[in-house]
């Protein structure tokens, strides 16, 4: 004790530091302590000076929400410190001091919430750090450091700041840990073509900055699962459109914005090449991959790619453009219960065959068919406001069919629900998507409500029909030839287009 006396003098109102010191603890932990609430301040020298002495076994420091406006240069006796959090504090940019490069075990520092404008440029020697947090500051682009040496980082959190450009030092191919980038709520205007060297990116907000240019360096960026672009003013309206759509969730849609980038990007290096290019995509037809319907509407040509995946789940789709049909009074009911009978009768309470209907002006093309997990799908089903998971719905489908067995006391399921048990055990279902990753219709189970055909009380539609089986083609031709006829009969001015 005799060693501490002076010291419990001074740090008498912090007995946090006191048995730190006193136990040699590794981790320091101080939080929402104001500064005026405790003599002397979190801010005084001699105590931080006391708190971090030399040989420090430190190796956590957390000091959060304790208006911490200054860092000792003493920090460098922490030479052990693998974790240094000061989130929720007054730091600007002369308050972290320039020692922090000498903390080389560093792995994650967190600077959130402050008042920083620039971060020490020795920074960039931190060669072990994993994750830096400097959200919620006033950081500038040039007030960033170097960021070639951080090979070992995997995450970058750096949203709501005054950042006007991407830094270039963060394209950088030495940083192949890097998967996570946060820069929504910036300035940004260009990501530049060569952070397409970061290749191991999976997750990357850009949510609410200034980019006008199509990122094209996504394009080449294969890993990305999560993808927000959203809020940017982009030139190109339909990347925008897309880039904003808020009906799917944004995970979901980065394989439509992916394709669209890279296409664009083909077409930008083909140049005068473009109609060529353009000619042999329409010469996919012939091949076993894709089933294609052309149509002769003039605002709108339709093509459906049928990917592998499907094959072995639900392998068999026809489609068909039926326009100029006049959905108004009695023919939408007669329309809809048309869909009701032949899934009864002729498709066997769907277990034969499934039939969608979707509205074609709320559709963006082409349109693909594949097979995804069913917990990585979601639809707004028929009759629903709000998205719910291919599991989620397959599940309350399951409940709603045992209740209605023991309702109606009987021994087996309803055969309306037959069709449930064809699904209930897969790990991937098929599924029709648009190309802003829209989920349109997942047979079996249901259609999207957004694209469902519609009521038409003045105009008349374009309506897209969809027959799939996991039988054969030959099925699916034949409940098509049905359905045509007997629209025909409720709206003798259809106009068709199939394939």
């Amino acid at each position: 004790m005799k060693n501490f006396a002076p010291l419990m003098v001074t740090l008498v109102e912090w007995p946090e530091i006191i048995t730190c010191l006193e136990n040699n603890r590794f981790e320091l932990v101080l939080k929402n302590v104001k500064a005026s609430s405790r003599v002397p301040s979190v801010n005084d020298e001699e105590l931080q000076e006391r708190a971090f002495p030399e040989k420090s076994p430190l190796n956590l420091l957390y000091i959060g929400g304790c208006s911490l406006d200054r860092l000792s240069t003493t920090i460098k006796h922490c030479a052990n410190l693998t974790n240094l959090v000061l989130k929720d504090n007054c730091l600007t940019c002369s308050c972290l001091p320039e020692e922090i490069g000498l903390l080389t075990q560093l792995k994650l520092i967190d600077v959130s919430s402050n008042q920083l404008v620039s971060l020490p440029q020795s920074m960039k020697n931190l060669e072990n750090l994993q994750s830096l947090d400097i959200a919620k500051n006033k950081i500038t682009t040039e007030g960033l450091f170097d960021f070639v040496g951080l090979v070992m980082l995997h995450i970058f959190e750096a949203s709501h700041n005054d950042m006007t450009q991407f830094p270039p030092s963060l394209t950088s191919e030495s940083l192949v840990k890097l998967h996570t980038v946060n820069f929504s709520y910036n300035k940004i205007t260009n990501l530049p073509f060569e952070f397409s060297k970061v290749t191991k990116l999976k997750d990357l907000k850009m949510e609410k900055n200034e980019l006008t240019d199509l990122p094209l360096c996504l394009g080449r960026m294969d890993k990305i699962r999560f993808l927000d672009l959203k809020g940017n003013p982009f030139k190109d309206t339909r990347f925008r459109k897309l880039a904003n759509d808020t009906r799917v969730k944004i995970s979901f849609k980065v394989p439509s914005v992916l394709d669209y980038l890279r296409r664009k990007h083909g077409e930008m290096e083909d140049g005068e090449n473009g109609n060529e290019k353009e000619k042999g995509n329409d010469d996919e037809r012939n091949n076993g991959d894709s089933l294609n319907v052309i149509t002769h509407h003039p605002s709108f040509k339709m093509r459906v790619k049928v990917l592998d995946s499907v094959s072995s789940i639900r392998g068999f789709l026809l489609t068909c453009v039926i326009r100029n049909i006049n959905l108004s009074g009695q023919n939408f009911r007669k329309f809809i219960n048309l869909q009701t009978r032949l899934h009864s009768n002729e498709c066997i309470q769907r277990t034969r065959a499934t039939i969608g209907t979707h509205d074609v002006s709320a559709l963006s093309l082409p349109l693909r068919y594949l097979a995804l997990p069913i917990d990585e799908l979601f639809i707004t089903a028929l009759r629903k406001k709000t998205p719910v998971s291919a599991r989620d719905l397959l599940s309350n489908l399951l409940l709603d069919s045992e209740l209605a067995r023991k309702r109606e006391k009987r021994s087996q399921v309803n055969p309306v629900h037959r069709y449930l048990h064809l699904v209930k055990d897969l790990p991937l279902l098929g599924c029709l998507i648009d190309s802003e990753g829209l989920v349109i219709s997942l047979p079996p189970l249901t259609n999207s409500d957004l694209t469902k055909a519609r009521s038409m009380t003045e105009n008349t539609s374009s309506v897209l029909v969809e027959v799939s089986s996991s039988d054969s083609i030959d099925v699916c031709y034949e409940i098509m030839d049905i359905f045509i006829k007997e629209t025909r009969l409720i709206s003798p001015s259809i106009e068709m287009d199939q394939g």
